[in-house]
C-alpha cells in the first residue's frame, strides 16, 4: 500500500500482514514423489515441495491455514493409515488433503508446530523492537523522509502483529 499508494490504512488489524517462506518436503524424505503427486493432483506447483510463501495476518484461522501443507511436508511413515496410503500410491488426492486440515499425529503436528514457531521467531527477530516502532509510527511531523519513516514503521508494526499473532496461536 505504501509503496504503490502512499499510504498506510488507519485500521491496521485488518490490513496487517506478513508473508512468510516455510520450507517444504525435504530432499532425502521417502514420501517425496508421493508427496510431489498428490500437490499435483491438487493444482499446486511443483515448486511446492521446496517450500511455499504464506501470508501471515492476525487472525487465528490464518495463522493456521498453511498447516495443511506442513502437515503434508512432515508427514512420515510413522504416521498411521494416511501415511501408509500415500505410501502405496492409494491416497486419493482430495480426501487425503480433506484429512490433512486435522492433526494426523501428535509427532506430525509437533514438527509442524516447532517448523512455525521457528519461521516466525526467526522473522519477529528481523523486525525492530515494537516499542521503537510505536514512537516512529506516531510521529506527528511533516517532513517527507519523516512520513516515510512513520508510514514504515506503520508497516513493520502490522507485520509484528502478525508475526505475534501466529507465534500465541501456535505456542
Amino acid at each position: 500500500m505504501v509503496h504503490t499508494y502512499g499510504f498506510v490504512p488507519n485500521n491496521l488489524p485488518a490490513y496487517a500482514g506478513r508473508p512468510l517462506f516455510f520450507e517444504g518436503v525435504q530432499p532425502d524424505d521417502p514420501l517425496s514423489r508421493q508427496k510431489q503427486a498428490l500437490f499435483e493432483a491438487l493444482g499446486a506447483d511443483p515448486a511446492v515441495l521446496e517450500g511455499f510463501w504464506h501470508e501471515l495476518r492476525p487472525v487465528g484461522s490464518q495463522c493456521r491455514s498453511m498447516a495443511p501443507k506442513l502437515r503434508l511436508a512432515q508427514l512420515s511413515k510413522e504416521d498411521g493409515p494416511l501415511a501408509e496410503a500415500l505410501g502405496a500410491w492409494k491416497a486419493e488426492p482430495k480426501t487425503t488433503y480433506q484429512a490433512l486440515q486435522q492433526p494426523i499425529s501428535a509427532e506430525n503436528e509437533e514438527k509442524v508446530k516447532q517448523q512455525i514457531i521457528s519461521a516466525v521467531t526467526a522473522a519477529l527477530e528481523e523486525l525492530p523492537k515494537e516499542e521503537e516502532l510505536k514512537a516512529k509510527a506516531s510521529s506527528s511531523k511533516q517532513e517527507p523522509h519523516e512520513i516515510h519513516q512513520t508510514l514504515a514503521a506503520k508497516v513493520l508494526l502490522g507485520e509484528r502483529l502478525a508475526l505475534e499473532t501466529c507465534l500465541d496461536q501456535w505456542s
